[in-house]
């Protein structure tokens, strides 16, 4: 019984019809992708903080800074000489 659920829980069509908020339907394995801004968290789709000086990556779930600036945890600074 364990192994039925199992593969209907992994299975396209089943994932398929439920997905988080701020998601968007696909054909892998988990049958959703977070939307562009957002990032995969487990089973939701948290927003992306892009700090000031920071620019959303072409990906869609990451950031960088912007020329001139540096990443340092989860800010953008000007680089210490």
């Amino acid at each position: 019984m364990k192994f039925f659920l199992l593969i209907l829980l992994a299975s396209p069509a089943f994932a398929a019809k439920k997905h988080p908020k701020n998601s968007h339907p696909v054909d892998r394995l988990w049958g959703w992708e977070c939307n562009r801004g957002y990032i995969q968290n487990r089973d939701k789709c948290i927003k992306v903080v892009v700090p000031k000086h920071g620019v959303l990556n072409e990906d869609g779930h990451t950031w960088s800074c912007k020329q001139g600036y540096e990443k340092y945890r989860d800010v953008c600074q000007k680089p210490k000489n």
